[in-house]
């Protein structure tokens, strides 16, 4: 299902000239969602966050 802002968007793309000379493939996003299907938004699942070593003369300050 291709939105009406993405036709619009790939009809502009055809009328330049250089567009039309090239061939430009597009992979269907269809294939990349149901590939990241198990992945959860930071929001429900939060980060891990390694902190890095610091030199002895500073400190991590949380805000």
């Amino acid at each position: 299902m291709v939105s009406k802002e993405a036709k619009e968007f790939s009809h502009a793309l055809n009328m330049f000239p250089y567009f039309n000379k090239v061939n430009i493939q597009f992979e269907a996003l269809d294939k990349l969602v149901e590939a990241n299907s198990t992945i959860k938004p930071s929001i429900e699942v939060p980060p891990i966050i390694e902190l890095k070593p610091l030199p002895s003369h500073l400190k991590y300050a949380f805000l």
